[in-house]
């Protein structure tokens, strides 16, 4: 078996970058190399990326500074998905309906000049 391509440093730099789209597939088409939304999935199975590394990451950013922490709750829809454990059925507001999916909450600080940097995140089906 080869050695992932995806690494911790690489993932908490784009959740730090990224202000819109947290998904496999985004990293996937940003990335520095060729590197394949499966095998980011493979990895993030495998990995202990704890939200202690993200905030270990943006606290020197966030602290000492004025702004605001912004709640972003998401589902990603995994309707075809019948054997991941995190999908349960919860209501999307995307899709204004109930739908199978993993629920995400996402937790940012924006600064004064609306600058996003990531802070936690919570798998809401756990």
């Amino acid at each position: 078996m080869s050695k992932s391509l995806c690494s911790k440093k690489l993932y908490c730099t784009f959740l730090r970058v990224t202000s819109q789209r947290y998904s496999a597939l985004s990293l996937s088409e940003v990335s520095p190399f060729k590197l394949s939304r499966d095998s980011i999935s493979r990895w993030l199975s495998q990995a202990k990326c704890q939200p202690r590394d993200i905030w270990k990451a943006a606290r020197s950013q966030v602290l000492g500074r004025e702004g605001i922490i912004v709640a972003d709750e998401t589902v990603l829809n995994k309707s075809r998905s019948r054997k991941v454990e995190l999908v349960r059925w919860q209501y999307s507001g995307a899709e204004h309906n109930i739908i199978r999916g993993i629920g995400l909450l996402n937790l940012l600080w924006v600064d004064e000049s609306g600058q996003v940097c990531p802070m936690d995140f919570k798998n809401l089906g756990t």
